[in-house]
């Protein structure tokens, strides 16, 4: 029997991006007769598993994301998408809709909208462009997606909380969360439990939430003299990259770059830390999102640090796994000893529920579905 062909497609994404490629991609390819291509940004970071023979990279050309050439990503997407013929395309972003739609018509197919982020309200609510640019540019965003929606078969959605905000999705969802792959038999560095070691991973930004780290970790250090901060991933902006080195004083490790990092490397950083800072700066984008990070550091057993009042922090209690405060106003002595004191007492448990193996039996299921529809 003839292998089924899926692209996953995107433009900023990398084509070796952990969600399309370690998760939806090699579950697919471990347990189907399919062909796999991913199509992304070119990606510099090595990955492990891409000797896989059913999954096949074909990485963009490089391109500045705010230049020109940006716009000319959506007709390269689509040559390559004419070459190949996929039965299935998974797309996850707004750009690439239409040229999925021109795909169907030309060749038939099935269309799989991974919604990973509410496009309009990130928009609308963060701070990454002018007002009037970012509010036309979210209401076009909307406005297409609500008129392309007809023409895909089903939406996957990255978060529960999506399911009240998307209208446009009607029925045809299934949620498939962002949880994690874990390393098998990792092990956890053991450090001196009146030493500190604070972390900060994923996307660098000032919507996330790193400036208040570095304040609350400034804060803590007067009491905590020993105590340390680490600050490692993905800063997309060059402008707030130059902005965040400017803030870095002594006792923070600042291993952040414009280009994705090695995922390998924050796992590791995960395994040699005492706690996790979840400090995004709550918004009505960001609200009703579960942190990727919150099931990761659950995952490896690295407690956690945030916002209370949070849809995150109601979580991570569950577990008894974090320490919650309000990083605009908190008392610094009582703060200083509750770290202390859970550093020494924490146990690490196994939560199964936060592992990729709870969503990948619905993903893989689904598209099976879909396929032989």
């Amino acid at each position: 029997m003839s292998q089924k062909k899926i692209a996953l497609i995107s433009i900023l994404k990398p084509v070796n991006d952990i969600r399309s490629y370690e998760k939806m991609a090699r579950s697919l390819a471990n347990k189907n007769n399919y062909a796999i291509t991913l199509i992304g940004s070119h990606s510099k970071k090595k990955t492990e598993g891409q000797e896989d023979p059913n999954i096949f990279f074909d990485p963009l050309p490089k391109f500045n994301r705010l230049g020109l050439m940006r716009c000319c990503m959506p007709f390269v997407v689509l040559k390559k998408l004419i070459q190949l013929k996929p039965e299935l395309i998974i797309v996850n972003t707004p750009e690439l809709l239409i040229v999925s739609i021109l795909n169907q018509i030309l060749f038939g197919g099935k269309i799989v909208y991974d919604l990973q982020e509410n496009h309009y309200k990130n928009l609308i609510h963060q701070h990454n462009y002018p007002p009037i640019i970012k509010h036309m540019a979210g209401y076009l965003i909307r406005l297409k997606e609500v008129l392309l929606s007809p023409f895909v078969d089903h939406f996957i959605l990255a978060e529960k909380g999506y399911v009240k905000e998307l209208k446009f999705i009607k029925k045809r969802f299934t949620v498939v969360e962002n949880k994690t792959i874990v390393k098998e038999n990792f092990r956890r560095t053991q450090r001196s439990k009146d030493k500190l070691q604070f972390l900060f991973t994923g996307n660098i930004s000032e919507n996330s939430g790193v400036l208040t780290a570095i304040d609350f970790y400034e804060k803590i250090k007067t009491l905590i003299p020993e105590s340390t901060l680490v600050i490692i991933g993905h800063c997309p902006s060059t402008s707030f990259y130059k902005k965040l080195k400017t803030e870095i004083n002594k006792g923070i490790e600042l291993d952040v770059s414009t280009t994705p990092i090695s995922h390998a490397e924050i796992v590791q950083k995960i395994l040699n830390s005492d706690f996790g800072i979840v400090s995004y700066n709550v918004n009505p984008s960001n609200e009703n999102c579960m942190p990727t990070k919150v099931f990761e550091y659950l995952a490896y057993g690295l407690p956690i640090t945030c916002q209370s009042e949070t849809i995150w922090s109601e979580y991570i209690s569950k577990f008894n796994a974090g320490v919650f405060l309000n990083f605009k106003q908190f008392e610094l002595a009582s703060t200083a000893d509750q770290l202390i004191k859970f550093n020494k007492s924490f146990i690490y448990k196994d939560i199964p529920e936060v592992r990729w193996e709870t969503e990948e039996k619905k993903f893989v299921e689904l598209i099976n579905q879909i396929l032989l529809k």
